[in-house]
């Protein structure tokens, strides 16, 4: 009666962190924004794509780190996209200019580290953003540069732009911001 116990703990242990994101989602909408932000500029890894074959739009996948779900070996990858990665920038804007940093009783200190971790991912957005628009401009005029970079196809909607994969660890993103240049 009792032998699959142990595996069930395990496994239940496993989607324990699953359901604690879910629940946040849900319940505190704010907090699970923080804590996505967070988790982009404490490290992910961003490349650009272009979507189906003769497209001329760009888009941007943000890998997180791999996270232990229920199941025993299985790991899952989260990739953030434009769409979404837009909507984390304005909840950031939101919380920069609200006085809601400073209504959660944080010390001074971790109020300023908070302000300047929201600062630091609008600034990275805005990068994606700008990088996304320059590469649709030069592939609508038709630079032979761009045309090169997809040569590498992910699967038959998005084409990888680049060989390049960049980086951002604890909210340094300077690969990128070369790149942007």
């Amino acid at each position: 009666q009792f032998k699959d116990l142990l595996t069930y703990l395990e496994s239940s242990s496993l989607a324990l962190s699953s359901i604690k994101r879910i629940h946040l989602e849900l319940v505190d909408k704010e907090q699970s924004k923080r804590r996505r932000i967070a988790d982009i500029l404490q490290k992910s890894i961003v490349y650009f794509v272009r979507i189906g074959h003769n497209e001329t739009t760009f888009d941007v996948n943000i890998e997180l780190p791999y996270q232990q779900t229920a199941a025993i070996n299985e790991k899952k990858q989260q990739k953030i996209k434009w769409t979404d990665l837009s909507e984390l920038r304005d909840r950031a804007r939101l919380l920069e200019y609200s006085s809601n940093v400073n209504k959660r009783n944080l010390a001074e200190a971790d109020s300023e580290r908070e302000k300047e971790r929201l600062s630091n991912f609008i600034q990275f957005a805005s990068i994606v953003e700008s990088t996304i628009e320059i590469l649709t401009s030069l592939y609508i005029a038709g630079h032979p540069s761009v045309s090169d970079f997809l040569a590498n196809q992910i699967s038959t909607s998005e084409f990888l732009v680049g060989q390049t994969k960049f980086s951002s660890n604890d909210g340094l993103y300077g690969e990128l911001r070369k790149y942007n240049q």
